[in-house]
Order: C-alpha cells, then structure tokens, then sequence
C-alpha cells in the first residue's frame, strides 16, 4: 500500500507539474524501479543541505523526522508527503504519548529510515531496540515505575516483537503495548510460515535492502533451506529448477506487482505439467 502510493504520488506529480522532483532518500530498496525513476527526472537526495528554495521534494513511506520536514520547510523545499498512512499512524502513537509522559521504546532495526524517523517523534524520549540482549539491559537500566509505550517497526517480524514484549511486560507494570505492524507484513509473514515446508524451492521477490523483503526471505529460509532472495526475474537461474517438484513464489509488501509477476513468468515458462507453482504475497 505504502509503496504503491508513493510511486503514484510521484508520478501524479510529474505529470502535472512537468518539473523534476526529489525525493528525500530511495522512494523504494528495487534498482530497477530506481534506474526508471531517474529516467524520468526524479533525483534521490540524502539530506535537505542539497534543496534549492522552490524544489519539489517528496518524503518517502517511511517518513522522516519533525527536525527535517522542518529543515525543508526553510530551505523552501514544496513538500510532496508520501508517508505510509501507517506509519503516520505509529508517528501521532508516540507523540500523543510522549506528551502524557510515557518512554517510547520502538521495537526495530538500528539505522532504518523508518525507526530513525519515529524516534525523532519521541524527542529525548525514546530507544530503539532489537535484540533480546539490548531489551534487558534497557529493562535493567530504567526505573521500573517508569510509564512504557511500545510500538513496532511497521515491517517487523511478529515472532520477535511479542518475545521481546514480554521482557518488557515482566519488568514494567505501567506498559501500554500497541501492536503497530503493517496488516500487509504481518499476513505475508504468517503465510510463508505455514506454506513454505511444503516446497522444494521458494523465491522472494523484492529489494535486497528492503527490511521487509528481508525478513520474508529469513522466515522461508528457516524453513526451507532452498530459498533465493531476487529483485529481478533475471536473477533465477532456470537449470536450478530442472529437479524441483513444486516452487513457491512470494513477494516483499514493497515490492512492484510487475516485477513479482516477472519472476512468476519466467518460473512458468520452465515448469513441465509435473510440477506445482503457488504464488503468495
């Protein structure tokens, strides 16, 4: 949903306006996608320094923080806002709680724009945590009788969140804990769980740097050792599948239906009646 409606808005916003736009960060983890941005003008910028006053600059899904929407607002940057609606959603979370004094702790990856851009939300009133390891030191380090809200990166894996929740919850007793991953993650997530020990070989379709993708490629590989993360259906080496019997094939939540139908395409094309191939995703 995110993607999809980024990608729109900055099309929708070519077509009008007929002058290139920037987009702060990669409005998508696909280089495919990426190189037929570029060619239609769209820059990728890294920090709001390199706006010119007057430059269109979109925000991409995964947000950014309140300092830098600001910083482009006296650069004189025109705002195109293409946050993901949910995790605009986990943005207004921490703010409505931060103001009644909770700590925010976001369950999520270290450096990711998303994470990166919620914990400015949280001002001097945050952490982001990862592991079971980072959870109990942070728990044995906090005043107990602190107020503790816990949100989730949009893309994180179900499993880890509510394992490191109940660290928390056995630490804290005033802890509001608000499930906040995408719908769209977290059905992908659970599919691959209860199909993936039924095949051979499984491709997940998506950008390698994609939090998401990755962690659909992480959940199928433990199951199914056989199991290739792709961007691109050129990526699929159709000899390696002369002696599969059936092949599943999925894709990342950011991932562009064209290029999962691509890869989809390409299985097909060498698959003899004999063998079973199940999309999901």
């Amino acid at each position: 949903m995110g993607v999809r409606r980024a990608l729109s808005l900055c099309m929708e916003s070519i077509r009008k306006k007929n002058i290139p736009i920037c987009t702060l960060g990669p409005i998508i983890h696909n280089s495919t996608v990426i190189e037929e941005l570029e060619s239609y003008g769209i820059k990728n910028i890294k920090t709001p320094e390199e706006v010119k006053e007057g430059d269109y600059v979109l925000i991409r899904t995964h947000g950014v923080t309140p300092q830098i929407r600001s910083a482009l607002s006296k650069r004189g940057a025109k705002i195109i806002d293409a946050t993901c609606p949910k995790v605009a959603r986990v943005q207004g979370i921490i703010r409505k709680h931060v103001a009644n004094g909770y700590f925010i702790v976001i369950i999520g990856d270290h450096g990711h724009a998303e994470t990166q851009g919620l914990l400015g939300y949280a001002e001097d009133r945050g952490r982001i945590l990862s592991t079971k390891d980072e959870v109990e030191k942070f728990a044995a380090a906090m005043d107990v009788n602190q107020k503790l809200c816990v949100v989730a990166q949009t893309t994180q894996e179900m499993e880890i969140f509510n394992d490191l929740c109940s660290i928390l919850t056995e630490r804290f007793s005033d802890i509001k804990i608000i499930n906040t991953i995408c719908d769209a993650t977290r059905n992908r997530q659970e599919e691959i769980r209860i199909r993936s020990n039924v095949y051979s070989s499984i491709f997940v379709v998506g950008g390698k740097e994609s939090a998401n993708t990755k962690r659909l490629f992480e959940i199928a590989q433990k199951i199914c050792p056989n199991t290739q993360l792709i961007e691109r259906a050129d990526e699929i080496n159709l000899e390696d599948l002369a002696n599969k019997k059936n092949v599943l094939v999925t894709a990342g939540a950011s991932t562009p239906l064209r290029i999962a139908y691509e890869a989809v395409e390409r299985i097909a094309s060498r698959c003899f009646f004999n063998k079973l191939l199940s999309i999901t995703g």
